[in-house]
């Protein structure tokens, strides 16, 4: 079920879907609709995709519809996990660019034109290298989120600004250019309702450089208990993160020349499996890899067990 307000957009400045996935989000999306309604770049389209709520979210989302001006899409679908709500939120972007924003955060007036102007900042003759521009967060008590960004990593080529990106810890917040974006989904598979973004991220990074900058453009509200890296969720997420694992273990072209990280997420899919004491019969559906997985079996299984015992996965 879709329901949109508007049809009328301003083409003064490419088009931005900011897109937002949310279940059960009555308690937090206060943040995210009053500071969409303070956005100051003037061609945006708002996506909410409603993941099988059954608090009052639709309710709230259909009033919003109604205060502002720019188009608004709400689509309804039945629970399955965000990676199927963003799935979904992709299909529905009119955008030449778009964004996240999570239903407990908040964007900042300017954080939409901030990114935009990054991104086109960007040499020209450079410009098709990049399909992501990364900006910062700080708390809802104005703390920076992390480690800043070197002044000049954007000197690098993208694949070397990338690495030493990567040692820069904290919430990042990324205005994405649609047509890259556009290429991936995330598998939808049943029974499975979590799969980490990063399976996308990491695929599309394969390929194209992000563009980074340390301009804070939203609010990561912290210590709440809705943070996926609580560790009460994180391990209550274990089970259905054996998919993930055995998804990366499936496509080495992700990390083809480290050996680490297979052995990475060769561990972490036996941590992750809840049956990995039989585990032998996973092997099947990943054929391509039994040997150098029934090798790695000793380290992997002590590594599992451990890590269950520290962790107290059951």
């Amino acid at each position: 079920m879709q329901i949109s307000n508007k049809d009328n957009v301003t083409m003064e400045k490419p088009l931005v879907s900011v897109y937002t996935c949310v279940y059960n989000g009555e308690r937090t999306l206060h943040r995210v609709f009053e500071s969409m309604k303070k956005i100051d770049y003037p061609n945006i389209e708002h996506i909410i995709v409603d993941d099988g709520s059954t608090d009052r979210t639709a309710e709230l989302v259909e009033q919003y519809i109604k205060e502002v001006e720019f188009p608004v899409i709400l689509h309804k679908k039945p629970n399955g996990g965000k990676h199927t709500a963003l799935n979904v939120a992709w299909g529905l972007a009119n955008g030449y660019f778009t964004i996240q924003l999570d239903a407990d955060d908040e964007l900042l007036p300017h954080s939409i034109s901030c990114l935009v102007d990054a991104y086109y900042s960007i040499p020209e003759d450079r410009r098709d290298d990049y399909w992501c521009v990364h900006g910062r967060c700080v708390d809802q008590h104005g703390n920076f989120v992390g480690d800043r960004y070197p002044g000049d990593i954007n000197a690098d080529n993208w694949h070397d600004a990338l690495k030493r990106a990567s040692r820069c810890k904290g919430e990042k917040i990324g205005l994405q250019v649609s047509k890259y974006l556009s290429k991936y989904r995330f598998p939808e598979v049943i029974g499975v309702n979590y799969i980490p973004e990063s399976l996308v991220w990491t695929q599309i990074r394969n390929h194209y450089g992000i563009w980074y900058t340390n301009e804070v453009v939203r609010v990561y509200y912290v210590n709440e208990g809705g943070n996926l890296t609580d560790p009460k969720l994180t391990r209550k997420k274990f089970g259905p993160m054996t998919y993930y694992y055995k998804w990366m273990i499936s496509h080495p072209d992700l990390y083809t020349t480290s050996f680490k990280m297979f052995f990475k997420y060769s561990l972490m899919y036996f941590i992750a499996d809840k049956r990995y004491r039989s585990n032998n019969k996973y092997f099947e559906e990943l054929e391509k890899h039994r040997v150098i997985l029934t090798l790695l079996a000793p380290f992997t299984f002590s590594g599992a067990i451990l890590a269950r015992i520290v962790k107290r996965i059951k």
